[in-house]
């Protein structure tokens, strides 16, 4: 068995902000972690919350509707690994979403969240194949994980599957990984 060649027939590598630590020999991974925050505020029959996804580009804020809950996001720190809630950030981001959309839910109860977003130093994710022969990446998304979701698994399922990708690969190929 050569060096290039993993017991699997195909492996891909997305452990988020620690996959540079699960990384083979030869492989860089550019990535960085970034702490980001959100609430998740329960909406009840009394609540206007709104039903599409709203970004407010000023305040740099996203709201999106999963269910019954309200998800607010908002804010990146570079803080290194240190995935600790900080309480000024956090009642900043739910004093904006009152000012917003004050009757969009139960902000008593909102579910407070810190954790890391893995980022490259572009913001562009890397996904495709890896200086290994079987080994693909899906990771580096930052702050957009959960909206790039989807698309990146399909785009990556073409690529295994050796299909035409069904979006332009340019700037999301690891080059050299």
């Amino acid at each position: 068995m050569g060096s290039d060649v993993m017991p699997v027939e195909q492996l891909v590598l997305a452990a988020g902000h620690r996959s540079a630590e699960l990384a083979l020999p030869g492989l860089s991974l550019p990535l960085y972690p970034l702490k980001g925050y959100s609430l998740s505020v329960p909406i009840g029959a009394q609540h206007q919350a709104p039903n599409v996804s709203i970004t407010d580009y000023d305040r740099k804020i996203v709201y999106a509707r999963i269910g019954q809950q309200l998800r607010v996001a908002a804010m990146v720190d570079i803080v290194g690994f240190d995935a600790r809630l900080e309480p000024k950030r956090l009642a900043l981001m739910k004093r904006q979403a009152l000012e917003t959309f004050p009757r969009a839910g139960d902000y008593t109860r909102a579910v407070e969240w810190a954790g890391m977003r893995p980022a490259t130093p572009t913001g562009v994710p890397l996904i495709g194949a890896s200086a290994y022969r079987n080994l693909w990446l899906n990771l580096g998304h930052g702050a957009l994980g959960f909206t790039l979701a989807c698309g990146s698994g399909q785009l990556l399922a073409e690529l295994i599957g050796q299909r035409v990708p069904s979006i332009d690969m340019q700037g999301l190929a690891p080059s050299a990984a």
